[in-house]
């Protein structure tokens, strides 16, 4: 799997280790076996570029987010395709990000050294993939790998690249207890997504209690910030779309400026819940993200981002993706409480 193909274009073809190819077992008509799961690594060399550095950096001197949330994504179809045996000419499948389910912020990652990205498929349905990915800062002349950073879970969906219509990909068999713990985890992921699937308040609308809340709030409303830009070539994947990575930095970036005008302070990102992605983003198209401050709890924030596109022909706006980030503020300062003001706020704080 080259890097390019994969969108991994800043990396030389030495900073992957896929680790050694595995053929699949018991492979039937259509093509589909059973694979152990193999552990795929990406070394990311900022302590040895300054301009890469230089992409990363946060003008507070730290590593950001947005652009290692873009790498985890392309990674992470990386690792799925190395699974499926997706570029392989003789079945040829298309990978798309479904979700991400959670990334957890465990720790740190240092300024001025390397960050190492670590995955693995650790469940698969019939056509998902759960992508497991973690990532830690690396001291180039020690070799030393700092406690996890970054712990993050994403679902993977194979497509048939003519109809589109969904793919079967090989079984995953673990081969250790630890292997099969996380597969054990995996399934039970499924069966929670479905559950909050079925409870959506967009398919059964609550019944809304007074809350008491202080003399100090804001409108939901009054939180939204909002940005739009036009899809470029240069943002598109190998499937002619726009890569979903980009579509996470965007958001990401949207929603640290919200929760810092809200705190009124410098933020830190607690976790990302949820990150829906429910069509593909054409080049060309206009696209808008949109971030409030949905949920508000001591000194810590609920942030959704919408993103809709818009052809500008036809003047329809669809929603293409939704992100949810969780960020807290170590200010001592009160921050103010949320008031929604229309029945759309009020489902959006119960979401929160």
């Amino acid at each position: 799997v080259s890097c390019r193909r994969m969108g991994f274009v800043p990396y030389s073809q030495e900073a992957f280790h896929f680790g050694d190819t595995v053929e699949a077992t018991d492979v039937d008509e259509e093509g589909v076996g059973v694979k152990p799961p193999t552990v795929t690594r990406l070394h990311i060399p900022l302590a040895d570029q300054p301009e890469l550095m230089e992409k990363y950096q946060t003008v507070f001197g730290g590593i950001r987010i947005g652009r290692l949330l873009e790498d985890i994504d392309a990674f992470g179809a990386g690792i799925a395709y190395k699974h499926c045996d997706g570029t392989d000419p003789k079945r040829p499948l298309t990978v798309v990000t479904a979700n991400f389910d959670k990334v957890e912020l465990q720790g740190d990652l240092y300024p001025g050294k390397s960050v190492q990205l670590e995955g693995q498929c650790t469940y698969v349905g019939k056509s998902s993939m759960e992508i497991r990915v973690k990532a830690a800062s690396i001291d180039e002349k020690s070799g030393k790998i700092y406690p996890t950073a970054l712990d993050c879970l994403m679902t993977m969906v194979a497509r048939d690249p003519i109809t589109y219509r969904s793919a079967r990909v090989h079984q995953l068999k673990p081969t250790t207890k630890e292997e099969q713990q996380m597969y054990n985890n995996g399934k039970e992921n499924v069966i929670k997504r479905r559950a909050q699937s079925e409870s959506s308040l967009n398919e059964k609308p609550p019944k809304l209690k007074n809350n008491s809340i202080s003399g100090n709030w804001v409108d939901l409303k009054s939180t939204e910030f909002s940005s739009t830009m036009l899809m470029h070539p240069e943002h598109k994947n190998i499937h002619g779309k726009v890569f979903g990575g980009y579509l996470n930095r965007q958001a990401y970036d949207l929603a640290y400026a919200t929760a810092h005008v809200f705190f009124q302070s410098r933020p830190e990102l607690v976790a990302i819940d949820d990150i829906h992605f429910l069509f593909p983003v054409n080049i060309g198209c206009m696209l808008n993200f949109t971030s409030t401050v949905v949920y508000k709890e001591s000194q810590s924030v609920v942030v959704e981002v919408k993103a809709r596109v818009v052809e500008p022909k036809r003047g329809v706006w669809k929603t293409t993706n939704i992100f949810y980030m969780i960020f807290s503020t170590a200010s001592r300062d009160a921050v103010a409480d949320l008031m929604p003001s229309t029945y759309a706020d009020a489902m959006k704080y119960l979401q929160g």
